[in-house]
């Protein structure tokens, strides 16, 4: 039971640190959750009448996740 408990834990530990280190922006792994084109991708919105100011400014309400 307690040798269940110390690997779980240890892996859900590897896990968090894998995400977070996916996260980065200078994070060069295949498995990257974000990358620098990201930041700097345009889809041309603009052409299309979508006001683009307004789609980068920060949420006002605060986002929740949901895991089921």
């Amino acid at each position: 039971m307690k040798q269940a408990t110390l690997y779980t834990s240890s892996s859900l530990r590897h896990a968090r640190l894998r995400q977070a280190a996916f996260e980065k922006l200078e994070c060069d792994d295949k498995n990257a959750c974000w990358g620098n084109e990201d930041e700097e991708f345009d889809l041309g919105l603009d052409k299309w009448g979508v006001d683009v100011d307004d789609l980068n400014k920060v949420p006002k309400a605060p986002r929740r996740r949901f895991c089921c």
